[in-house]
């Protein structure tokens, strides 16, 4: 995962420097080349909210696990937003409120998200009860 977040994040600092340097036709397909990768951007983040707890919650393959981290996201796009915005007011206080925050407020947005996760992953692994 740190492999393709390098290579996304790489990609986009190259395109948004040809876009920069583009007039006319080419800057149009670097522009809309761009828009592909940020939606690939956003596919990642989605799938990195979801695959590691993924990994620790259920038993299943390397491609399974990023499959259903996707579908999971998708299907769940409410707690999904909910768990980046956790983490993006979190980054804000962190930066312009309190620095020192960063030693707890993660912690603590690992706390609150996993909230939302484990609610999530109760709804996916829908076990019967057994009637006695």
């Amino acid at each position: 995962m740190l492999a393709a977040g390098a290579l996304l994040a790489a990609d986009l600092i190259v395109l948004s420097r040809l876009r920069s340097v583009s007039a006319g036709a080419s800057a149009v397909f670097w522009t809309l080349l761009m828009a592909l990768i940020i939606a690939a951007c956003v596919v990642y983040a989605i799938v990195l909210a979801y695959l590691f707890p993924l990994i620790a919650y259920f038993e299943n393959s390397d491609g399974a696990m990023l499959k259903n981290a996707f579908l999971i996201g998708t299907r769940y796009l409410f707690s999904t937003i909910l768990i980046f915005a956790i983490h993006a007011v979190m980054f804000f206080l962190i930066v312009s409120v309190f620095t020192p925050l960063a030693i707890f407020g993660e912690g603590l947005c690992a706390l609150l998200s996993s909230f939302l996760i484990i609610t999530v992953f109760r709804v996916c692994s829908y076990i019967p009860e057994e009637n006695a």
